[in-house]
């Protein structure tokens, strides 16, 4: 009873004497403390950390810090493990082991952290400093040497930077883990196998490797003519596709393109995923390639390849250092590119004075140097200034067709371009509205942009303004004469249908007459007949038949007569109508267009 009495004083109260009494707090605190174990032994991690942590805040001591980094650790939660673990010391046996464990524990688990994270420097050291290793934890402290490294690699690799993966993985010698190794060496043969398109494996490609190793640290130094060599040398003894690209990249930054293209059109056929970088580089040294008989000196030729590297490069500056480029080498064929820089800048007058030496030298360097010339001069508030070129030029050729109302329609939102306004006043010219002309050739003058064939043109407005005027008086006298000629033929048209008309009438008239004819016989035989009767029913019968032959006889009569007039008149029109059916003469007179008098 005395032992486990002095026991829980020196838990507790850490005083040396079994004698002294513990306090309130101590024996609560034992309670408490006992209370945990219990729960710590059967796996109640989270209510033994509970008692324990309560325990701690009556009696902190050595053995409550040692059960609270316990239990932190077995729930996971190690940063606060950690500084419980670390302050315990003088522990003993099986509960100094399990300290250890799980101090180590602990501490492996924060390099892992670091090794996920990528932090593989702070990582070793953390592993360098685990001086005390169980043997349960020996494999996991092994399988994280190099494991950050390699994740690195892999991390590159995956990136297409291969030759930093393998710079990384050639330094690990040291790996203990088997696994570890062994992957390793997958991702440096893999890596190996991207560089230079193959893995070594026959004496030949060893060579061959040896070789481009050389070659790409050579290219990876800027020692380019060097690199072109050892890769050449190395095609020498094993030609592979991927040597090929990498002895084409050499020459191209070498700025010898003469030997890069033919490993150029190998690597486009051979390596399709290349395809991008290849179309580059044939790209550049198509357009910008200066062969070694250029019109310079080779250090000038190699200084003026470069600001061309560069400006293929830096798209923010490719126009600039195209034009700088020129000062030192005169290429046309740059100049032209450098002008279809600055007109992409906008930069109008820059690209009207690169443009100008070239401009008569093809049809494309005069088309960009009147665009230049045209958009310099330009001071309309639309933006647009390559649409109204396009406009400008269609105007030009619809002028050259004699289509001036064209030119108008697509020059009226140009009010104030000297370009557009030399088109516009060519056209008012020919259409002699010298008004109109003289406002856009005061323009087109201040631009100093007419010639002495345009001003030649100009003044011709008064004669074509005149000419206008004729031409439209005897277009009004032919109006007028087709009108009168139209209605004269109307008139004589409808003269001949009266005239047939009347004809008809007269004839319709003449069979009146000749039943009006018929009837006066009749009535004489009526007659007859009645004087010879005696019967006085017949005599009746006679007497009404006369009178309904005399009356019928009179109709015809009054009818025809009728007919007849009617005919005759419309006959007497008809002839009046065509005689007067003759279109009168127009006669132009100062005062206008006058018709003559008719028949």
């Amino acid at each position: 009873m005395k032992t486990g009495c002095a026991l829980l004083v020196v838990l507790f109260s850490g005083m040396a004497l079994a004698q002294a009494p513990m306090t309130d707090d101590e024996r609560a605190a034992l309670i408490l403390y006992k209370a945990g174990k219990e729960k710590f032994k059967a796996g109640d991690y989270i209510g033994a950390l509970q008692d324990f942590r309560k325990a701690h805040l009556l009696a902190p001591n050595q053995y409550v810090s040692y059960y609270l980094g316990l239990s932190y650790a077995r729930l996971d939660r190690c940063d606060d493990a950690l500084p419980f673990l670390e302050g315990v010391t003088g522990l003993e046996g099986d509960q100094e082991a399990s300290r250890v464990e799980a101090l180590v524990s602990c501490r492996l688990k924060a390099v892992e952290t670091l090794v996920e994270a990528g932090e593989c420097e702070r990582a070793n050291r953390m592993l360098a400093e685990l001086k005390r290793v169980p043997d349960s934890l020996e494999t996991r402290r092994s399988s994280l040497i190099g494991r950050c490294e390699t994740n690195q690699a892999k991390r590159l690799m995956s990136q297409g930077h291969c030759k930093e993966a393998i710079a990384i993985l050639n330094k690990l010698q040291d790996i203990a883990s088997p696994e570890l190794q062994r992957e390793r060496d997958d991702l440096i043969r893999d890596c190996n196998h991207l560089i230079a398109g193959f893995a070594p494996q026959t004496p030949e490609q060893k060579a061959a490797f040896l070789l481009v190793q050389r070659g790409v640290a050579k290219l990876d130094a800027g020692d380019y003519k060097a690199a072109a060599e050892s890769f050449e040398k190395a095609l020498a003894v094993y030609d592979e596709p991927h040597v090929r690209l990498m002895a084409a990249r050499a020459w191209y930054e070498s700025y010898d393109c003469s030997r890069a293209l033919p490993h150029v059109a190998i690597a486009e056929e051979k390596l399709p995923e290349a395809a991008v970088e290849t179309a580059t580089m044939r790209d550049w040294c198509n357009t910008f390639y200066l062969p070694q008989d250029a019109a310079l000196d080779q250090a000038t030729r190699l200084r003026v390849m470069a600001i061309y590297r560069q400006a293929a490069r830096d798209e923010g500056r490719t126009a600039d250092l195209l034009v700088q480029s020129l000062s030192l080498f005169d290429n046309p064929k740059i100049r032209l590119l450098a002008g279809q820089k600055l007109l992409g800048a906008r930069r109008w007058a820059e690209a009207q004075e690169v443009l100008a030496p070239i401009a008569s030298s093809s049809l494309e360097a005069q088309r960009l140097h009147r665009m230049a010339q045209f958009c310099a001069a330009d001071h309309n508030e639309d933006p647009r200034k390559d649409a109204l070129f396009q406009d400008y030029l269609l105007a030009e050729a619809a002028l050259g067709r004699g289509e001036t109302g064209e030119v108008r329609r697509l020059l009226r939102g140009q009010p104030a371009n000297p370009y557009s306004a030399r088109l516009l006043a060519l056209a008012t010219a020919a259409e002699g509205d010298c008004k109109e002309m003289d406002s856009h050739a005061a323009l087109a003058r201040e631009g100093h942009i007419l010639s002495d064939e345009d001003e030649a043109v100009l003044r011709t407005c008064p004669e074509v303004a005149e000419r206008k005027r004729l031409e439209a008086e005897r277009a009004a006298m032919e109006r007028a004469r087709a009108k009168k000629a139209r209605e004269a033929m109307a008139r004589r048209i409808g003269g001949a249908v009266l005239l047939g008309a009347g004809a008809a009438l007269a004839a319709s008239g003449g069979y009146m007459f000749y039943l009006y004819a018929q009837d006066s016989d009749t009535v004489s035989s009526q007659l007859g007949r009645y004087r010879a009767a005696t019967d006085p029913t017949m005599i009746s019968d006679l007497r009404g038949e006369i009178a309904d032959t005399q009356h019928l006889g009179r109709v015809h009569s009054g009818v025809g007569m009728g007919l007849l007039l009617g005919g005759a008149g419309a006959m007497a029109c008809g002839v009046w109508m065509i005689i007067t059916g003759k279109a009168p003469p127009v006669q132009a007179t100062p005062g206008g267009i006058s018709l003559g008098g008719g028949f």
